[in-house]
């Protein structure tokens, strides 16, 4: 299985490992970004482990980025 992960533009990560896609929310920061891991959005499929994928972005944050906040709290519902 691979996995592919890209930030197609400043404000989302994706995450496609060829079942299921995911979508998650980043802010850029000075210096970093800040990372919202509860409550990916599922583009596609289904089925995967949302604790795998969220590491596996993290890890690929940290590496892209000097400094990664994360705000695992869960998106208000209104």
């Amino acid at each position: 299985m691979t996995i592919t992960i890209s930030m197609p533009h400043r404000y989302c990560v994706h995450y496609d490992d060829g079942v299921s896609k995911l979508e998650f929310e980043v802010e850029p920061l000075t210096g970093g970004i800040v990372f919202y891991s509860a409550d990916p959005k599922l583009l596609s499929g289904g089925g995967v482990p949302i604790t795998e994928a969220t590491d596996q972005v993290l890890r690929w944050l940290r590496a892209k980025f000097s400094h990664v906040e994360i705000d695992a709290s869960p998106k208000p519902t209104f």
